[in-house]
């Protein structure tokens, strides 16, 4: 995915913070055009990291816990709506019981820690801010109606 980044456009960065406290890590989402269609879809790339923000000088990103150019949605839709951050971020937040354990098969040791200690909180966290969003737009329909 790196050498892949130079030739493609970053569609987003978004940082979630789905602790409270100031040690525990945050995690970034980098989400790119790769500008490839296959079998009628649009491919996007995306990277998400675990960040350390308990550093003096500013965050660090620790590790690279997924990254990929496999995700799939259908040509014409939008490829940078809250739709598409929701959807790649639920699949990026599967736990054991979630999904067949097959899933789960070729996972680093770290992507299995993800998994057990933040995943389900970095998915709430995710559905609260799209919930959140969809709020506001059907409230600036309502006011412009």
């Amino acid at each position: 995915m790196e050498n892949a980044e130079k030739e493609t456009s970053l569609i987003r960065r978004m940082l979630w913070a789905p602790h409270e406290q100031k040690n525990k890590p945050t995690f970034l989402l980098s989400l790119y055009d790769l500008d490839r269609i296959e079998d009628d879809r649009h491919i996007l790339g995306y990277r998400l990291e675990k960040v350390n923000n308990s550093k003096e000088d500013g965050p660090e990103v620790e590790m690279v816990l997924f990254s990929g150019a496999d995700f799939t949605i259908e040509v014409g839709a939008p490829i940078d709506t809250y739709e598409t951050i929701m959807a790649i971020m639920m699949f990026l937040t599967l736990k054991p019981g979630d999904v067949d354990d097959k899933h789960f098969e070729d996972f680093t040791d770290e992507q299995k820690k993800f998994c057990e200690k933040h995943a389900e909180l970095l998915a709430q966290k995710v559905d609260d801010w799209y919930r959140s969003s969809q709020k506001e737009v059907d409230d600036t329909q309502r006011v412009t109606l």
